[in-house]
């Protein structure tokens, strides 16, 4: 059963919503000419380290930011020879970080075309880069929780559990098959999985925000395996979501090329 169209559609100030990717870019261009330059993050988390609240996203390349007194500092910039097509990040408390490649080869097509699995996750420690686990299809949403690291893959239709030892992941587990997952988020005991339900419907939208790509998180309670629909849409109120995030009872869904994200109830 689907749940409820969603109760709030919200968006980023604008009454006109873009129609292609030429009205994104004058958006942001006008945004830029009020001195309030938008940032679009691919992926974002939240970890808490010692002096600061940090926020490391993926904009390609990395960037690190933190939030102290409120405010939004950026921290560093992340690059490194292995860090070829990031899509996805996750952090831990120590400060080190996790960041999924989508491709062995920024913009090479046929890696997803032929569903190839030339994939590397990169763990980044500071000084240097190294290969946390390999051979993967468009490796997508990433994060970690109790010592265990949780990666999809839009392509290969899973998403998996790996322990984390020594800058590896070992011990990988299937948690989830899902078509198209996107970002994943843990709350509660429950992951949260976006997905595509049809890729070809997403590379429209891509090309022209007119064409509507349908989206469903799915809730899966990370004890039982149990799967149940959080949020569905056939695309016209929110499409190609990206991420699903629960908070408060509440789940807030955004989109991969919009500016806006849909509130849906969210019961326990």
């Amino acid at each position: 059963q689907r749940p409820a169209a969603p109760v709030t559609v919200e968006q980023d100030g604008r009454q006109h919503e873009a129609t292609d990717d030429r009205d994104r870019r004058q958006s942001d261009e006008h945004h830029e000419r009020q001195g309030r330059a938008r940032v679009r993050p691919e992926t974002i988390e939240a970890r808490e380290d010692i002096a600061h609240l940090g926020l490391p996203a993926v904009p390609h390349p990395a960037d690190h930011h933190a939030v102290k007194a409120g405010e939004l500092i950026f921290l560093n910039k992340i690059t490194d020879p292995l860090i070829v097509s990031p899509n996805a990040v996750t952090g831990f408390q120590d400060g080190t970080l996790l960041i999924s490649n989508d491709a062995g080869k920024m913009g090479d097509y046929t890696e997803a075309l032929f569903k190839l699995k030339r994939c590397k996750i990169i763990y980044w420690n500071y000084n240097t880069c190294s290969v946390a686990a390999g051979k993967f299809c468009f490796a997508n949403g990433i994060t970690n929780q109790a010592g265990k690291v949780y990666l999809a893959s839009t392509l290969q239709n899973k998403v998996w559990q790996f322990d984390f030892k020594d800058g590896k992941l070992i011990n990988q587990q299937t948690v989830a098959r899902v078509n198209g997952p996107d970002n994943i988020r843990i709350t509660d005991g429950n992951l949260y999985v976006a997905c595509h339900l049809r890729f070809l419907a997403f590379l429209g939208n891509m090309k022209k925000a007119g064409n509507y790509s349908p989206t469903t998180v799915y809730r899966i309670d990370l004890a039982s395996g149990h799967k149940s629909v959080a949020f569905f849409d056939d695309g016209a109120k929110l499409s190609a979501g990206s991420t699903g995030l629960a908070f408060h009872n509440k789940l807030y869904v955004s989109g991969v090329f919009d500016a806006k994200m849909a509130v849906v109830n969210n019961p326990k």
